[in-house]
This record gives C-alpha cells, structure tokens and sequence, in this order.
C-alpha cells in the first residue's frame, strides 16, 4: 500500500480523536465512460454540505485486492490507465470529509475495457481496377487493418497501419468479385473483432448523362459524365439513317466537339468508357441532334429611361429588330452587340423587340420571342422629411437613375404649390417656412422639359418651434447674476420673465437674441424665479420653460493669504462663499491710527506698493453689497516687510577631504545669495557671492523650486566648519543671515557596499562611486584568516575578487583614497559565502541512437563562461525506479549515455562538484524517452505527374541534421521501396502513369527507426487543373491577360489555353506555354469569351480541362482621374490614359444646376485645364474614353469645388523661428500687392513695401517677445483681406548636457544642439575664474590639455541677447585614466579570436591566459582598442583582459573576459526575397567573414556548391515557379566539417504589380532636372520612361535603371510623367507619376553688416547651375534695385543708408518663369553696434586697444584679432567673443570674464 496513505490514515485517525463530523455522505451516481482497450474515465457527484476529498479503490473482476491510485483526490472525476485489454473491472469510492471523518464506500460499478470495431463498411467509386473501401469510428489516435481477397480465394491480403476511415484499392482485376473486412488496431497487443465490408465486382462503368450542350450549323459540342478520373473515351457519331458509325478513340476529356457537319441535318451519336485497350464499357442510349443556328438566350432589357433603353442577350454575330407595338415595320440593326442601347425613344410608350443569330450569310436561327420594354420617366420613391434645426425641414428620396428632380410644397389645406426644379442630388432643404405649420410635399424626376415622372408623395410634416432647453444660472454676485439656456432649433429672439418669488407680476425681457441673458440690479437674500421662451415668429411662440429659482447673497471673506513679500511690496488675497465685487481694503503699519482705504477693487486679491521695508502691516478687506450697507469688515490680517523670508532647511553632505555640499531653502523669488563659511578654530568669514544659476538648478524657469544648493572647494582636511547664508534683494539690501550646521572635512568611508557571486570561483564587489575620490583600496580574505588581500587604486565602482574557494565564507571591506595619503576608514565588514552553484536552467537530451542519449545542461549567462571547466555529477534512471545511477568526473556541460534501453523513459539530474567536499545541489529532475520521434505535423502528396510525386512532411520535434527513412510502393504490392532522405521532402521519379502509390515516412535515429507516419496514396498523372485560380485581367476592347495557379515540379509541363466567344461550339486553342500565362490579343470589343487550361505532359499524357472562367472585352474609360491644382476660376483635370482609348470626351457643370453640359471632344493628352469657373463654387466633371467613334465608355463623374475668394481665403503660419528670427508663410491668391505688418506687441507697425512672395524671414528680433503680425491685400473689389497671428522668437534652454570619454587631460562634453550660439565654460573646481569658447555650434566639444587627477566643473550657456541668456547647471567630472570597458570578442575561429574594447587612451596592454593556469601572456604597445589573438588551442577555455596606459601610468586590468576558440554561432537567417522570376536574394547575419552556400532544387540529390560568399547573395538562373532549398555554414564551419544551416524552401516569382510600382515620388525639382523615386525590389529590373504630359512619343531610358534616378535636360514650368515597369511586368508599365518642373531656390538667407553703410548677404546653393538675381529696397518702398548674373552664393552691398533697414530677395536665373519665393530684411547701424574688435595687442581694460576706442560692454560682440590680457581681479564684459587666427586671450590672478548678462 502507498506509504504516504498510511501515514494519511494514522494522521486521521489521530485527530478523529477531538474532531467529529456528522455529515461525510459516500458518493454518488457513479458511472464509466470513454472505455478503451487500456483506460477508463470515472465519475461521480457529491451532496452533502462539506468540501471532501476522494479515496478510489478498483480491480480486475472476481480479484481479492483493491488498487488504491492514487491515495485520495480533490476532482469528482479521474481516468484509470494502463489496464488489460479485454477485461472485466469494478470499482468504488468514498468521501474523506475531514481526519477521522469518512464516508463508507459507495455501490460497485463495473466495466470491461475493449477494442472498439469499425462500423458502417461500405463500397464507392468501384471502376475496372480498382475500389474505395470506408468505414466509421469514433475512435481516433488508432490505426486500422484491412483484409481483403478475390471471392473464393483461401488467402487474405493485409494492410495495416491505417490512420485514416477510407482506402482505396487498386490494381485489381477487371470484372471480378472482392470481399474485405476491417478491424481496428488499438495497441501491439490489443485488436478488436473484424468487420465485414459489402462484396464488390470490379467493371468498367459506361459514361452518364450524355447531352448536346452547343449546336452551330456545321458544329456542336457533346458532353458526358465521366465514371471515373483520368478515363479516355470511346465515341461514336452518324447521320440518322446511316447504317455505318463513325468511331473516334481514345478522347481523354469528358466533351467532343464534331465539325464538318451539314446545318439542319439530324445527327445520332453515342459514347463508352475506354479503361484500358481491352477493358470498354457498354455504349451509352443513342442520343439525337439537329444542327441550326442556335436562337439567342437570356434576353432582357434594363435602364429603362423615359427615351432609352438597355437590350442584353447572349449569341454570337446577331440581327436586332424593335418598333413601336402596333406598328408593322420594323427597325433593323445588322451586327448588334449585345448589351445594345436603343435611344431616341418616346416616353410612356410601349416597344416590341426581337434578336437572332446571324452564323452566316446563310445560317441563320429563327427569330427570338417578342420581348416588351415600356419607357417611362421613373418616379423616385421613398419621400421622407423631418424638422431641422432651423425651423425648417430636411427633404429626401430615393431615385435608380438619379436628377434633376422638381420638388413642390405647401402649408396643407393652401391651395398652391411652391416649387424647385433642377435639384441634381435626392435631397434638398427647404427655409423660410411657418413655425409649427404643417406641410406637404411631393417631387418628381423631370426627364426633359416636357416629360416628368409621377410625383412621390411624404407624409406631412410640422415645422418646429420648440421651447428652449438645459435652463441655467451661473456667475452670481449680490446684484447680478447670468442666465442661459439651450436653443433647441436656432431663433432670432427669445422672451424673458423673472420675478421675486411667490410674487404675481413677471418682468418681461424680448427681444433677446442670443441664449443667455444677464439680470442687474437685484437685492441679496431675496428669492427670485425665471422663465424663458422662444419666439418662433410674430405669432407663434413656444410653450415657457419651467420655472427656475436662484437667492443671492453677500457676506464678507472667509479666507486670507498675503504672498510675493519684499522689502517694499506684498500680494494680499481673499475668498469665500458668497463674496462678490466691489471690495474695500483697509491697511496701515500696526500701531498706526490710520488707515488707507482702497475702494472699487474688481478682483480679490491686490499687490500692495511702497511699503517701507523691515515694518509689520495689518489688512482688512470686506465686499460691497446693493442693500443694507457694506458687509462688515473681515478680522485684521498681518505680514511683515523683508528681504526674503526666513530661509530654512540649512544642511550639508556629500563631504570630503576639501569641498561640501550646502543645501537650503527659500519659498520667495529672490534667487542671489551670499555664502559665508570659516574655520571655527578661528579666522575671518571667507565671503561667496555665487551666480544664481550656481546655486539654482532651475534658475530663470522655477524660482520657487527646491532646495538651492552650493559646493563649496578648497577645505582644508580635517578642519571643522561654520556657515551661513542670506538673500541678496539689492545691492544694498540683505536678508539676515541664517547659520548652517557646522561640518568637518573628512574622507568619507563608501556607502552601499554591495556584492554578488559572478562564478564559483569569483565576487563582483561594488560601492557608490564619487568623483572626489582619486580611487579606492579593496581587501578581502577568508573568514579566519589573519591577512587581508589588498588591491589599491581601483578607478571605478566595482571590483572582481577571483581565484577563491567554493563553500567558504568571504569577508571583505572598501576605504576611499582622497588624495595622496588621505584614506577613509574601511567600510563596515560584509561577507559572502561563494557557493558551488547548482548547474542546468536549461537541460536538453538528444537521442542519439536506440540505446545512447546526449544530455546537455546551460548555465545562467553571467555563470557560462565558468561552465566549461567545472566538474560535474551526473544521475540517471528508468523512471519509477527507485535508484540513481551516478557518473563523476565529468568537465563540462555535455555526457553521452550509452547502454540504454530502448523504448525506456529516463529521468536525470546533475550537479557541480566543487572539490571533494564541496557540491551543488542537483539541479531540477529533466525526462527523456529513448524513442525516436515520430510526431509529424503534416504528411502529404504536394504534386504529381505521369512519372513523378513530390512528397513533403514535418518533423518539429526532429534536429534538422536527423535523417528520414522514405518507403514507397505501387498499392496492392507487397514489396515497399525504400530510400534514405536528409531533408523534409522528396521527390520521386521513375513511376508508372496513372497507376496508384502508397508510402510512409520514419525518423531514422542514427540506425534505428521511429514508427512509420501513417498511409498516404496518390495517382500519378497529369496535374488536374480543374480547380485553379482562372482569372483574367488588363482586359481591353481587343486583349486580355489570363492567369492561372500552375504547377512547379512537372517536367516536361506546358499549357494550352482554350477560348471562344460565349456561345460558340469550336474552341481556339494556344498550345505550348510554359508558364501559368499569357495575353490574347485581337479579341472582339463588347464581346463576352470563355475560357479554360489543360495540362500537358511527358509521354503525351494531359489533364482534364479546368472550369470555364469568363471575361467581356469592353470599352474602358482613363483610370485615376482626380482634380488638381484648383484655384479661384479654374481647375486642371488629370488623368491615367487607357491604352485602347483613342480620344477622350470632357464634360463639366455644377453640381447643383440643371444646366447643360460643357463639353469638349476628342481630347488626346492626360490633363484638361477648365477656366472661367466660379469662385467658392461646386462642380462635376466626367471623362468618357472612346475606343472607336461608336464604341464609347461608359462615364466616370468626379466632383470639384473652386476656391473660394474670402478673408478665410489668406491665412499666415509660422514656419520656423529661432531666438531672434522667425519665418512666416501665408496662404492665399496670387498677388503682387501684400502688405506685411509687424511690431512689438502694443508698439508701434513696422511695413514691408508691396510683396509678391507668399513667405518673409524676419530678422533681428528680441528674444522672449511677443511680436503682432499681420500680413494683407486688398483685393480687385476694393475689399482689404487680412490675416494675423502672435509669435515670440525664444531662447532656447540646453537639454542633456552630460560628460563622456574622460580621460587623464580631456573630457567630451555633449549635449542637444540648439538654433542659438552657445558658449563653454569650464574650472577647476573651487576656483571662481570660468574658461570660455563662445560660438560652439552642434552638440559636443572636446576639453583638452586638462591635469590628470583634477576636479573640474563645466556649463553650458546660450547667449541669446544681453538679457537673456540660459545657462546650465554647473556639473563636474574628475580626469583619471579610465579602465578600458565594453570588452567583447568577435570573428572568433577555432585557432584565433579578435579582441575589442572601448577606451580613451593612446595605448593599450593585453593579458590572456587558459583559465586555471597561474601565468599571464601580456602583450604591450597596443594603440588601438581592438587585437587579434592566434595560435590558440581549439576548444579550451581562455580569459583575457586589458589596461590603460597614460602618460606613463597603467590602470589596473578591466574584469576579465572568458571565450573559447571555436567556430562561431551558425548564421542567422534574415532574408528571404524570391519576389523575381529567375532570382532570389538570401541574406543572414553572422560574424564570420565568409560562408560556403549550396542550393537545389527541391526533391533533387546534387547540391550545387558557391564556396565563398558574403550577405546578402543573389542566386541567379533559377526557374519562375519552381522551389528551391538551399543551406550555409561559415568558412571556419567549412575547415572543421561543421554542419549546415538549412534555409527555408522558396520559390522565384514574380507578386502581383502593385508591390514593385507603388511608393512612387518625385523630389529634388529644379528647372532642368527631377529625382524619381520608388520603392524597389533589388532583385528586379527596372525599365523607365518619361514625357511632357499631354504628348504622345515617351523617351526610354535605355537599359535598366535603380531607385533613386535623376531625369536631366528638363525644360522649366513643365509638367511631366513617369512610368516604370519590371521583368515582372514585360508588358505593363504602372501609373504615371506626374511632376512640375520649377526653378530651384536658394536658401540659408543671411546678412552680416560690414559698415554702417556695407552689409554682405549671402545665401546656400539652389541647386541650378544659374547664376542668381538679387533685390533689395528701403523697408517700406515699392520699387527695388535689381543686379542679376551673381554667380557666387553672397553679393556686398555699399552705399546704403546709416541705420536704415532694407529689405531684400534672391532667386536663381532660370530659363521661363522663376518668381521670387522669400522675402527678408536687415538693419544697419553705426560701425561700433556692429560689433567691436581689437586694433592692436595689449590690455583689456585699454580703451585704445579697440576699434571705438572704448571698453566692450554687455552689450557688444567682441573680435579679437590680437593678443589680450585681461587684469588682474579685473571683469572683463561682452556679449560674445569671436577669436581670429592668432588670438588669445589670458586671464590675469583673479581675474575672469562675464558674457551675455
């Protein structure tokens, strides 16, 4: 009995001592399902009210011991296994309610398993050789065996192993009978009874339902039903009468068409299945048929109209023929085609028809029947309306052939009716009614001016006047208060009544129009109620709203705050319920008599002035009420004057050796500070006045935000200090100041020491790192140890302690090395103990063979690299069993079991030893079965021929290097072919035509084999095309493109393609095609064919034809036609021409009108401008392409609207701006008379002279200002049109300023560049002198000739005007020379590997060595951050390492890195592109430099080999269709025999069109030349042609061409088109992409003034090889000077006036029409605004060192052309510095120099 069930029992039994429960009920219902042969699902409810669990008991019937498994259960429901087939069993079970608590047993229930029969055998599709035997079952994941024999016969055939319900015997004997049974096969062991099928006798079956299809006067088709797939036919024919037939043999499709016949001669025939040369059915009944010219079928006529009509009908050639009924002649069309439009009609008239077919001169059929066709103006139907919000009503219908429709209304019971005519579309809006009147409408089609439609009658509908909505009350103070309501339908007025409650008269309000009302001059505490109504008309009025109350009332403030205190001003503020409007407050200076009174405040807050500093005021504040006097004044409120608050929060840390950080707060605005610290052994207070935005981390943005913060420098170690700090409010103004806590100067220990294990031999130690300190010392020693191990001057925050013993508990600690002699205590102690870690997260078997596996294990990735040298013990056993089997000693992560036994489960498990006396635990339990795989996922017959099959199947669970073993034999054989196959597909060749095979697949694990998959069969024959995809495509009035889904693997495979006009007898035929398409050409328009394939091939053999698809040549109008460049009076209309179309039709209207169309024919091009439009306007157009002068298209209508002429016609937009310029770009007509206006927000307009650009640069603004622009014309109605908009140039801050790269004398800084100039300033730390370089453009620059070992400080600062300037927060970073990081290995080969690394210094030293052995090999002088290591030991475990070398001076050496010399990781394969018909481009990502390829076709055996190449490749040569399989592996595979990487099987073709002519674009447009663009396909071949559109002759580009192209030798102001077509599309070229050409502008504008009277402008490069045109004018004038042929990118204006600002333009000289685009202005000033430079070397401070003989202020940018001290403790001012060739500039002891504020 189970162990752990006892102990369960005596566990219950113990408690059942204290614990007793009365309702424990046994179970119920139990009951046996889903028996088989091996297993049973039991079941069973539960009723009582507790939660038990289960106890089953069961056993073999009539057997003495109950099976107890398992010991108890949750679930009402469990499946017994592994029972005897053919066995009776019973069993029980009770409940376990609680310990001590159990049910009894319920009832014994009983089953037997079995194997369950087949049922329901039956017979079908029995032919001459062979039968389709079935079955039933509900069985599944069993097999079937099947027994069968020729009646009377002693000896059975046998096929077992049977997945499937059906199979299909063949090569039988023809007229012979059979018997078979089937039973099913459940287990080796284990079958159920047979099941015997019906008897069947094989025969060939004759043909059934023979029957003429088609009859001509010479033809006619026959069909039958063939009995059978892949039967020929035997067929026989005569006149009636005749004593002789005539025989034609061997037809292989189910039809025949006989020729050469005699029209209007009876014909009989019959027909017989031919299975084979001696096996013939009986001939089928004979059947009759009279050639004729066939009568026309399915007449019918459609778009009835009041004068036209459409006739359909099918038949080839015909004779139409209509008149009036009652009418004796007849009108006669000779050739009409069907469908025929008869026009000229009368309307309301009924016409008769009728059609024949003409099949020639002298055959023709009999006239159709009569067929009626009434015209008549249709009606519309459907008339619906409904009340608008308005008042009035929205009216709609439904109509077949759509507009013009009249529509007629009037109030009901009026007698007249109001009307519209000409509505195009089926609705319309009817205004001006009647408020709440009823009306009734109509409408109707109007056909022509005298004939209309019926009138569709709606239901009358009452127009609205509803009453007003959403009533509300808001704003309220303690005289007024705003009243609103919602509309409902829109209304001119509204009427108003209020009232004080529970009174009678209502004051009434009219004539509101708008939906909101304010009432004045109300009391407080008083009730009020209102109400509110629509007036819909003088007459009529809505119902009034409910009625809505409100009460005001008045009391003083509740709440106080008094903000923004300095030394002369505060803000006080007040709230509260019920507080309006006007307010008084009274102040004074506390003790003061007097206050001072301010009266009719509006808002409740106020900002005192002119209050005297340092003094304590006393408010008070009350509201203003209209009754009863002033509420009464609000209690005394307080503040005091100061400068700043009282500051608080006062705190140090970060301490070292010479520097602290300060910390505090401030809540007010004031951002400057004065510091003071000392020694508090004694001394003077060493005063700091720091920038605001060295103390301000959000300096200028937040002024509230906190806390401010300041590093103080240059401490003296040791020292303990006092400080202090106060606000600076003026010059002469100060806060008092506030003591900080005192500090002393120390080398702090490092904080958060931190460790992990890295391997079993190694610990990653960490502490937080500081830039303070020059290093750090780490030691660590095993716990008893007496000597510590120390490294000293560790650079970086971590460390690797390595060579240590597993199972021993480590101690280790950090100190700081400050300075040369100066350490911090060590850290606190921390310990680790270095464990033997426990191996796999990842464990794979491998079965190798019938009695081996190969186990594999993974260690985590920061263990792997020690994985290869550990020791490892593995156990395994059969599972169930109970004991290990142990091997040692095995080094690394891989063993080979060997000695297994087959078909066994195994469950294994590993661990690490150490050493001797140290292991790892066992990783977790890992199951292999030694059984080879045999879960396919699919097996099937892909394709088939008369000699060959493809065969395919998947193994997921199988290595890609597994091998298949393949059987094969010809059904009804005995004997199996079979074959060994390293891929997943196979084909086989060799076959015998329509013959019958079967075949089987195993996995072949190495020498041993998995169970066979199950059955599959095929037939060889010719490919039956008859399900294809057929479909047609580009038809056109003479040609169409058929298609089809072909096949890949036939040889020897071609086509024929038959086709006929629909209801011909004799077929056209194209024979020899190669490939699944082909174009026909000289078709028949307004024609319907049909069409259909058959597959031939080798040996004659062919397929069944495929279904008929049909298609109908037709007149097509042009494609993508759309509207474009629409303006005020015009439009261009542009479309895609139509091949077949030999002119185009154009008509227009507007869409609303009932007008005639415009109309202009024959036109030849792609675009049609229409002009002398109306503005704001919509309209139609349709474009009609016409094949012939009587074979037009049917019309495409496409909408349009005009621009409108309005104000909201112009509007202006910003483009850009900088911190001093902005763009602007404005929208609207073509003008040459804009006026551009600008100004300081509330100054005064500054005006541009007349302008014909659409786009102006303004220059020179202020930053952080708000600018009022405005651009106008004034348009050729005497209207002025004006747009505006605000826009404020600003400066922008620097984002991501961080520092990289730090070296031992350099440091890289970089940040986000900004549109500003930018100036770099940088210290050494505790200094107070900034080193500058102004003018840095982009996001980075390099400190160099720095002292290593130093602390430095940098920032950042934009300059973007003398007030205004953004500057970073000061950082700091400490040069040292940085340990090499980032150390990877890469193009690693058994014998050599590169090593990488990322580092700043000039040179390097590289150390490797076998992990375990104690020496290092070092190789110095490296100089660059990378080193190939050869002549390694394959697969041997190797680290390596590396270290800096500066000035003399090695870093330590980094963490070390571990690799083995081997092959690489096998590629990775990326890319797959077969999209062209002969090519395919394979690309993988791999480390190797290069990769031996080899590819097939699929099912082939010989490889063809490439045995060098790179990523990606294109195979070249293939076939279209046709798949292919392909492998790779590195070269470094290649020398060591490795193995392949299999690349999925792909196909060469060609996508459908749209893949590789879409994305197209057009870019880089000048006036001779255009950039063409398009997504492309690498594989394919482009071809490209271009031409002026509206031409007919395109130029080709000769040969092939590649994304992007550049057309040259354009002409300006043209417009062009481009197409492109592929290999993939030899006959099709794709849409045009159209282009105008346009001169290209130059770009960049800038001026630079020279002189107060020169200035040089300058612009980039247009593109054009022309020479350029320049403008300029006084700001303001009409009239410019020109100079044209400037063939350089700037030109220097002289002569110009003093101060004065000037506009100006450039355009590039092209040959046409090249307008100005951009406009811009600058301003002259004298030469000292300009700027102010050095004359000569000398002293800052000289005034006659400079150009205007003065100092340079904040205000001036400075060049320096010459060297310049500045002075000592002298501030030298500029607003940017520029440095000339040879400057320099040197700063005095003190000295420093302040830019920009």
């Amino acid at each position: 009995m189970n162990i752990r069930y006892l102990i369960f029992l005596l566990i219950s039994y113990t408690l059942s001592c204290t614990f007793v429960y009365a309702d424990c009920q046994a179970p119920q219902y139990a009951y046996t399902y889903s028996i088989t042969h091996q297993s049973a699902d039991l079941s069973w409810f539960y009723f009582g009210s507790s939660s038990p669990i289960y106890q089953i008991q069961w056993r073999i019937s009539g057997s003495t011991t109950w099976t107890t498994n398992p010991p108890v259960q949750t679930t009402t429901y469990t499946t017994l296994t592994g029972l005897a087939n053919n066995t009776a069993y019973e069993w029980h079970v009770r409940s376990i309610c609680a310990a001590g608590d159990t049910s009894v047993y319920g009832n014994v229930s009983t089953f037997q398993t079995k194997c369950d029969p087949p049922s329901n055998p039956a017979i079908a599709n029995v032919t001459h050789q062979s039968a389709q035997l079935n079955w039933y079952t509900t069985l599944s994941g069993f097999t079937y065996e099947i027994q069968w024999r020729p009646t009377g016969a002693t000896t059975w055939t046998v096929i077992g192993g049977l997945a499937g319900n059906s199979f299909t015997l063949s090569g039988l004997t023809d007229e012979t009978p059979y018997e078979w049974k089937v039973r099913t096969t459940c287990s080796a062991a284990a079958t159920s009874d047979f099941v015997t099928g019906p008897i069947f006798q094989t025969h060939c079956k004759p043909p059934t339902n023979p029957r003429l299809t088609l009859t001509n006067p010479d033809a006619v088709e026959l069909k039958w039903d063939s009995p059978q797939t892949n039967a020929h036919f035997d067929l026989q024919w005569r006149l009636t009468g005749a004593s002789d037939w005539i025989l034609v043999e061997g037809i292989s499709l189910s039809e025949y068409v006989l020729t050469s016949l005699t029209n209007g001669a009876t014909y009989e025939w019959r027909v017989r299945t031919a299975c084979s040369a001696t096996s013939k059915s009986a001939f089928t009944d004979i059947q009759q048929f009279q050639t004729s010219c066939p009568l026309p079928s399915f007449l019918s006529s459609g778009s009835v109209t009041n004068n036209s009509a459409v006739l359909q009908w099918r038949a080839s050639a015909s004779e139409l023929q209509w008149r009036s009924s009652g009418t004796t002649t007849w009108n006669t069309v000779s050739l009409a085609k069907s469908p025929y439009s008869l026009t000229g009609l009368t309307n309301n008239k009924t016409y008769e028809w009728r059609v024949r077919t003409v099949c020639s001169a002298s055959a023709m059929s009999d006239y159709s029947p009569l067929q009626l066709v009434s015209t008549q103006c249709l009606a519309p139907t459907g008339a619906r309306s409904s009340p608008n919000a308005t008042g009035g009503l929205e009216l709609s219908w439904d109509s077949t052939d759509g507009g013009p429709f009249e529509v007629q209304w009037r109030t009901t019971g009026a007698t007249n009716w109001s009307s519209v005519a000409g509505i195009s579309y089926t609705g319309y809006t009817l205004t001006g009614l009647t408020p709440a009147a009823v009306y009734e409408w109509r409408v109707r089609k109007v056909c022509s001016p005298t004939d209309y439609s019926d009138f569709a009658t709606a239901q009358p509908v009452q127009t609205s006047c509803n009453a007003p909505t959403y009533t509300q009350s808001a704003n309220a103070t303690s005289t007024t208060i705003d009243l609103s309501w919602n509309a409902g339908e829109t209304s001119a007025q509204y009427e108003l009544q209020w009232r004080v409650t529970n009174t009678t008269n209502w004051t009434t309000v009219s004539g509101i129009t708008s939906t909101g009302y304010s009432l004045t001059g109300l009391q407080a505490n008083v009730s009020y109620e209102w109400r509110v109504r629509k007036l819909c008309s003088d007459q009529v009025a809505s119902a009034f709203t409910a009625n809505q109350t409100f009460t005001l009332t008045c009391s003083s403030p509740t709440y106080f705050y008094t903000n923004s205190i300095g030394i002369s001003s505060a803000v006080i503020g007040w709230g509260g319920s019920s507080t309006y409007p006007p307010y008084e407050v009274q102040y004074r200076v506390v003790g003061a008599a007097d206050w001072t009174l301010l009266s009719d405040l509006a808002t409740p807050y106020y900002a005192l002035k002119g209050l005297s500093n340092n003094t304590t005021y006393e408010w008070r504040v009350r509201s203003g009420c209209s009754i009863g006097g002033a509420a009464d004044f609000s209690g005394i409120q307080t503040f005091h004057t100061q400068c700043g608050a009282s500051l608080s929060g006062l705190a140090v840390g970060d301490i070292d050796i010479s520097s602290v950080k300060l910390t505090w707060d401030n809540a007010t605005s004031f951002s400057l500070y004065e510091i003071q610290y000392r020694d508090i052994a004694g001394g003077d207070w060493v005063g700091l006045r720091p920038e605001g935005t060295e103390t301000d981390r959000n300096f200028g943005i937040f002024p509230f935000m906190m806390p401010k913060e300041y590093r103080l420098y240059g401490l003296t170690f040791g020292k303990t200090y006092a400080w202090r700090v106060r606000v600076i409010c003026s010059p002469s103004v100060y806060s008092d100041f506030v003591d900080g806590p005192t500090f002393i100067t120390a080398c702090p220990t490092p904080p958060r020491i931190d460790s992990y294990q890295r391997t079993n031999t190694s610990v990653s130690v960490s502490w937080e790192y500081s830039t303070a300190a020059s290093g750090y010392d780490v030691q660590w020693r095993a716990v008893g140890a007496s000597a510590w191990n120390t490294v000293n001057g560790v650079q970086s925050s971590t460390y690797l302690l390595t060579n240590l013993s597993p199972g021993t508990v480590y101690e280790y600690r950090v100190q700081r090395v400050c300075w040369s002699g100066i350490v911090s205590d060590y850290s606190n102690v921390a310990t680790i103990v270095v464990q033997c870690i426990t191996p796999p997260i990842v464990n794979k078997a491998s079965v190798v063979s019938a009695s081996s596996a190969q186990l594999t294990w993974r260690y985590p990735a920061i263990y792997e690299s020690d994985a290869a040298i550990i020791v490892h013990e593995l156990q395994y056993r059969i599972a169930g069993t109970s004991d290990w089997t142990s091997v040692t000693g095995i080094v690394g992560t891989a063993y080979s079991l060997t000695g297994l036994t087959t078909g066994s489960s195994y469950e294994w498990r590993v661990r690490a030893t150490c050493s001797p006396t140290v292991v790892s635990d066992f990783s977790a339990t890992s199951t292999f079965g030694l059984v080879c795989q045999a879960t396919f996922d699919y097996v099937y017959t892909a394709e088939t021929s008369p000699t060959t099959a493809q065969l395919v199947w998947s193994n997921p669970a199988l290595p890609s290097s597994k091998p298949y073993s393949l059987r094969w034999r010809i059904v009804g054989t005995t004997v199996w072919s079979t074959l060994s196959v390293a891929t997943s597909t196979y084909s086989l060749t060799g076959l015998t035509n329509n013959t019958t095979y079967e075949w089987q697949v195993a996995t072949d694990c190495n020498g041993y084999l998995s169970d066979f998959s199950t059955l599959q069969s095929f037939q060889t024959s010719c490919p039956n095309l008859g399900y294809t995809s057929l479909s047609a495509s580009n038809v056109g009035t003479t040609s169409a493109q058929l298609s089809w889904s072909g096949a890949s693997q036939v040889p020897g495979l071609t086509y024929s393609v038959q086709y006929r006009i629909s209801g011909a007898v004799i077929w056209s035929e194209v024979n020899g095609l190669t490939s699944p398409s082909t174009s026909l050409t000289g078709l028949t328009n307004n024609t319907t064919y049909e069409w259909r394939i058959r597959a031939n091939c080798e040996f004659g053999s062919t397929s069944t034809v495929s279904s008929i698809n049909t298609f109908a040549t037709i007149c097509y109008s042009p494609w993508n036609s759309h509207p474009d460049a629409a303006t005020t009076q015009s439009v261009s209309t542009v479309w895609r021409p139509n091949p077949d179309n030999v002119y185009v039709n154009l008509q227009w209207r507007e869409a609303s009108a009932s007008t005639p169309w415009n109309v202009v024919n024959g036109l030849t091009g792609y675009a049609y401008s229409l002009t002398g439009l109306t503005p704001g306007t919509t309209y139609e157009y349709k474009l009609q392409g016409a094949c012939s002068t009587n074979d037009l298209a049917s019309p495409n209508v496409f909408p349009f609207m005009t621009l409108p002429v309005s104000s909201t016609a112009l509007s202006i937009y910003t483009d850009s701006s900088s911190y001093q310029a902005i763009r602007l770009n404005w929208t609207g007509p073509d003008r040459t008379n804009y006026i551009l206006q600008w100004r300081v927000s509330g100054g005064s307009w500054t005006t541009t002279g007349p302008l014909s650009t659409k786009r102006y640069l303004l220059t020179g603004l202020t930053t952080g200002t708000i600018y009022d622009i405005r651009v106008s014309y004034v348009g050729d109605n005497a209207v002025t049109y004006e747009a505006t908009l605000s826009a404020k140039p600003s400066c922008p801050s620097i984002l991501n300023a961080r520092v990289s790269a730090v070296a031992s004398t350099s440091a890289q800084l970089t940040w986000t560049s900004v549109d500003a100039p930018v100036s770099v300033q940088w210290r050494v730390a505790g200094t107070t002198q900034w080193n500058t370089i102004a003018g840095v453009t982009g996001g980075a620059y390099s400190l160099t000739g720095l002292t290593n070992n130093v602390i430095y400080e940098w920032r950042l600062q934009t300059i973007c005007s003398a007030n205004v300037t953004n500057v970073t927060y000061p950082s700091s970073f400490r040069t040292n020379c940085q340990v090499p990081n980032g150390m990877f290995t890469l193009n690693m080969t058994p014998q050599s590997v590169q090593l990488r690394w990322e580092g700043t210094s000039a040179q390097y030293s590289v150390q490797y060595r076998v992990v375990g052995v104690p020496t290092w090999t070092t190789v110095t002088g490296v100089t660059s951050t990378s080193y190939t290591l050869t002549g390694l030991t394959a697969n041997t475990l190797y680290e390596w390492s590396v270290s800096a070398s500066c000035e003399g001076n090695s870093t330590l050496y980094a963490i070390p890195v571990q690799f083995i010399p081997q092959c690489s990781e096998p590629p990775l394969i990326q890319l797959i592109n077969p999209l062209a018909p002969d090519r395919a481009q394979l690309g993988w990502y791999g480390t190797d430099l290069s990769y031996q390829l080899q590819w097939r076709v699929v099912g082939a055996t010989t490889w063809t080999d490439i045995p060098t190449v790179t990523s990606p490749y294109t195979l070249t040569g293939l076939t279209t269709g046709t798949t292919y399989e392909a492998r790779i592996r590195s070269a470094c595979a290649v020398a060591n025999n490795g193995e392949f990487v299999l690349i999925r099987p792909f196909t060469p073709q060609c996508q459908d069109s749209y893949y590789y002519n879409d994305y197209k674009s057009t870019t880089n447009i000048t006036s001779g030349t255009a950039r063409l663009n398009w997504q492309a396909n690498s594989l394919l071949a482009y071809r490209l042609r271009w031409r002026i559109m509206g031409t007919n002759s395109w130029t080709n580009v000769p040969g092939s061409v590649t994304s992007p192209y550049t057309l040259t030798g354009l002409t300006n102001n043209t417009s062009y088109e481009w197409q492109l077509h592929t290999d993939c599309e030899p006959m099709y070229y794709a849409a045009s992409q159209v282009f105008q050409t346009a001169c290209a502008m130059p770009g960049g504008f800038g001026a630079e003034p020279l002189t107060a009277t020169s200035v040089n402008l300058h612009w980039t490069r247009s593109g054009e090889e022309v020479a350029y045109e320049l403008q300029w004018r006084v700001l303001g004038e009409s009239a410019w000077t020109s100079v044209s042929g400037i063939t350089t990118t700037n030109y220097v204006l002289t002569g110009l006036g003093p101060t004065a600002t000037y506009e100006w333009q450039v355009r590039s000289q092209c040959l046409g029409v090249s307008p100005f685009q951009l406009t811009t202005s600058f301003k002259l000033g004298d030469d000292c605004s300009l700027n102010i430079y050095t004359v000569r070397a000398g002293s800052w401070d000289d005034p006659t060192v400079w150009s205007c003989n003065r100092i340079p202020t904040l205000t001036d940018q400075v060049k320096l052309n010459h060297a310049l001290v500045i002075p000592n403790a002298y501030v030298a001012k500029a607003l940017t510095i520029r440095y000339e060739t040879g400057a320099k500039l040197t700063f005095g002891i003190g000295s420093s120099i302040k830019m920009g504020n």
